[in-house]
């Protein structure tokens, strides 16, 4: 013998059913569709609630279809086709008179509890993809090298030379392969020893990834 399914299927949505999940799926409470729309609560249960009875004159009813149509971009002429089969109002063209009820301003934004879910998982979703960027970028990019004296080639007539400049804290800064000690802030001082004629100076910062900035100067002593 087969088995019996007991699972009973949903048919479509009536009129009311449909106003009413419109409604809750954009996730405004009746008070607040109310608020928005400026129709009495009252009207909108009865919509809602398929008591159509105790609507007013259909002129009313009209207006508050086209509320409907413009807050949740339905099509006007489908709710009042659904309405009239189910009521069997008269919608003949001489009697679509509708209604004008208080507007709402054309380019006012409706802020519901679901656009404002939406919005946050956005914002989290744009900061978290900025800090991946970050941190992309800090793995990627060479470490920091700045260096302050020498700026450029020159020509003293001294045996030694003070460089200074500033480097990240945690790369590992050598000058023609001696390691210099590097502050917390960043900050570094060398005093080298130079030889008559062109000198080379290699400045290198390897920060932990193995990526290395480097720098080059030469250095003519001439001495008296």
């Amino acid at each position: 013998m087969k088995p019996s399914n007991n699972k009973k299927e949903e048919g479509p949505l009536n009129f009311s059913q449909r106003l009413k999940k419109i409604r809750e799926d954009s996730g405004l409470t009746l008070k607040k569709f109310a608020e928005i729309s400026k129709i009495q609560t009252k009207y909108l249960e009865y919509l809602e609630e398929g008591r159509f009875e105790k609507l007013p004159a259909f002129v009313y009813v009209q207006g508050f279809l086209k509320k409907y149509s413009q807050i949740f971009n339905l099509p006007f002429g489908e709710l009042i086709s659904q309405y009239q089969a189910e009521t069997g109002t008269d919608t003949s063209a001489k009697n679509l008179q509708i209604l004008n009820l208080p507007s709402l301003p054309e380019q006012r934004a409706i802020i519901t509890p679901k656009k404002l879910k939406w919005a946050a998982i956005i914002i989290v979703v744009l900061a978290i993809l900025g800090y991946l960027v970050y941190q992309l970028d800090f793995l990627i990019a060479p470490p920091k090298l700045i260096l302050q004296y020498p700026s450029q080639d020159l020509t003293i007539n001294s045996s030694s030379i003070n460089i200074y400049g500033q480097a990240d804290y945690s790369s590992r800064l050598t000058i023609n392969g001696q390691q210099i000690f590097v502050e917390s802030d960043g900050s570094f001082s060398q005093e080298m020893n130079l030889s008559p004629g062109m000198n080379t100076l290699k400045i290198e910062a390897t920060n932990y990834f193995g990526k290395t900035n480097e720098l080059i100067r030469y250095i003519n002593v001439q001495l008296k």
